[in-house]
């Protein structure tokens, strides 16, 4: 190879590389919005999951306060004590507008009954940080909860 060859070949590596000297900014650029959207998709799961754990919670008391439901008015001579439906409902409401308190309106509770055995299920919507972005209008969640009858009749 010439000498003239040689150093077009230097001249054209020195302009590649003065061309590509800007090229690491979009780079470094485009990590940290992937950076921050991981960080903010981190911030939505956790605040999810937390709700739901607390709407779990608050199923799980209703589903304990419906079970004791039992009709403590009457007095059998003999047998077990009646399980009281309605009184189960009622429980399991009361125990709801107790631990949410204004929030209540907002939960969706069902009562069903198997035999010796109450399962509540709780529905409501999540508000979480970024909400208008991930999921406009909130997260639906739904749990369940059961709970043994101690008294069945």
């Amino acid at each position: 190879m010439s000498r003239s060859r040689m150093r077009r070949a230097r001249i054209d590596v020195a302009r590649q590389w003065r061309d590509e000297r800007g090229s690491t900014i979009p780079l470094i650029i485009g990590f940290f919005i992937v950076a921050g959207l991981m960080l903010i998709a981190g911030v939505v799961a956790s605040a999810a999951f937390l709700a739901q754990r607390e709407l779990q919670a608050g199923c799980d008391g209703a589903a304990i306060a419906a079970a004791d439901g039992i009709e403590r008015s009457a007095a059998p001579t003999g047998g077990s004590l009646p399980f009281d439906e309605q009184a189960a409902r009622a429980a399991a409401a009361d125990y709801i507008v107790a631990t949410w308190g204004s929030e209540a309106a907002a939960v969706s509770v069902q009562v069903s009954f198997v035999p010796g055995r109450v399962v509540v299920t709780c529905a409501k919507v999540a508000q979480v940080p970024f909400d208008e972005v991930f999921s406009p209008g909130g997260i639906p969640q739904t749990v369940e909860a059961a709970a043994d009858a101690p008294l069945i009749g």
